[in-house]
């Protein structure tokens, strides 16, 4: 992808940066400054995640911002790339990343090696490292290969939808095995990310190919044998919001523990956000687990454990409450800025639908609504009064929304992530995404309105610390 973030961040702006601007999400990771797109490098070693950045975080969730690693040299910009740790190795960290020939115009794959636990890098004096003299061939992703003792390295061929999987034991020398696509999901490969999941509750395990196209990002779950990826089903949406793209999963974590972040983006808008002085902003981190019902896999999608970190209050606004037709609830002492929203809700025979009111202004009047239709099973995130919607003309154009079927007791059930600028929705293990940007200070109110009589079994609003506060 292009822009990379590996060249972000400017050491003497955070040290006085306050992160308090209107806007500035206190949960959502975001540069002191300027633009910042793809997340690059993830990687968590000797007990530190990295993400460039630069940045590092003992949690994932309170993150430090460092100075620039890596600039652009000899007319090469620096794309998205991968990081890794050496098998061999205790404090050497590995970035490899896309190069872009600002007057050939290919794009290349390129090496860099800290010794220092990524604190500062050289790169490698005879880049690139790959070079298949391609306009379109960049983002590539690294993981160590267990069984052959070899880093397999894939690489988008993005105009044909396939990604490129190599074989290396050095990081200077490649050998190309084989191609996976497009597989019926063609619109423009970028960001790949290839990793091994164990099947949740099983010893089975499955590999999984993730690529970003056509502004979406899925995946597809299949088998690999050290050469070639087999597809075993069709290419899966992995959130279906309006904001997310170019996710990458952390290398290094233990246990084939799957977190992932992503850029929250939209290209019909990302370029024109009403930020300052800032542009760009990533998912909060979210575990990933492989579900098997019947013989198809899923992802399943939520927040990161290390979400009770920041916990600051827990408040049970509604327990078994019987809610009548368009009866609208609103809860007073509601803090719901930065905070996570749990909503339990019983459908009755005339349930027609509910809605769930975040970052609600005093008066009312501004508010993102999490709607929910009983004909149609469908949840979607409604931005039509969210505050500045007439910043670009596509922002309201573009849809949020996923199939939410009730369980067998005809109950739905939504977890809302609630940033200053940020909703994440997360129902039936499916998460979508959006930008929002209330206008009103006061954008702290919560309600709960049923369309048809309904039972609030729970509302529960849980009050989270900014990352910023140590």
């Amino acid at each position: 992808m292009k822009i990379t973030a590996l060249l972000l961040l400017l050491s003497s702006f955070v040290l006085s940066q306050t992160f308090k601007e209107k806007y500035r999400p206190q949960l959502h990771f975001t540069p002191p400054k300027y633009w910042m797109n793809d997340p690059n490098g993830m990687i968590y070693m000797n007990g530190e995640y990295h993400f460039w950045g630069h940045a590092k975080s003992k949690d994932m969730v309170h993150w430090e911002h460092l100075p620039v690693a890596l600039y652009e040299e000899d007319g090469i910009a620096m794309w998205s790339g991968t990081a890794i740790q050496p098998q061999d190795s205790n404090n050497t960290m590995v970035l490899l990343y896309a190069g872009m020939d600002r007057k050939k115009g290919i794009q290349t794959t390129n090496v860099a090696f800290s010794k220092d636990n990524g604190k500062t890098f050289n790169k490698y004096q005879n880049n690139p490292v790959i070079n298949p003299n391609l306009r379109d061939f960049r983002d590539p992703k690294i993981f160590y290969y267990a069984p052959g003792n070899y880093y397999v390295v894939v690489v988008v061929l993005s105009d044909k939808s396939v990604v490129r999987f190599h074989k290396t034991v050095d990081f200077l020398t490649f050998q190309i095995m084989s191609e996976f696509g497009p597989a019926g999901a063609a619109g423009g490969w970028e960001c790949p990310d290839v990793f091994e999941m164990k099947v949740s509750g099983t010893t089975e395990s499955k590999y999984v190919v993730m690529v970003s196209t056509s502004g979406t990002i899925g995946y597809f779950v299949g088998s690999f044998n050290g050469t070639h990826f087999s597809n075993h089903q069709p290419w899966i949406r992995l959130d279906m919001g309006t904001d997310f793209y170019a996710a990458q999963t952390f290398n290094g974590l233990p246990d084939q523990r799957r977190v992932i972040m992503g850029w929250m983006c939209n290209f019909g808008y990302v370029g024109s956000q009403p930020t300052d002085p800032w542009r760009g902003v990533q998912t909060y981190p979210r575990e990933l687990l492989l579900v098997k019902n019947n013989d198809s896999y899923k992802i399943a999608s939520q927040l990161v454990r290390e979400t009770h970190l920041l916990v600051n209050r827990t408040v049970s606004h509604a327990f078994h409450v019987d809610v009548d037709s368009e009866q609208e609830l609103t809860f007073k002492d509601a803090r719901g800025r930065v905070s996570v929203i749990g909503v339990q809700v019983e459908l009755k025979s005339d349930t027609k639908g509910f809605g769930i009111k975040v970052l609600m202004s005093a008066d009312g009047s501004e508010y993102t609504l999490i709607d929910y239709n009983v004909a149609t099973k469908k949840l979607r995130i409604d931005r039509s009064k969210s505050g500045n919607v007439d910043f670009n003309e596509n922002f309201l154009k573009a849809n949020a929304e996923m199939e939410v079927v009730p369980d067998k007791d005809g109950v739905v059930m939504v977890d809302v992530l609630v940033d200053v600028s940020a909703v994440e929705v997360f129902a039936n293990q499916v998460a979508m995404s959006a930008v929002v940007f209330p206008n009103a200070a006061s954008s702290d109110g919560l309600a709960f309105v049923s369309h048809g009589s309904s039972v609030l079994k729970n509302f529960v609003e849980v009050d989270l610390n900014s990352m910023y506060d140590k």
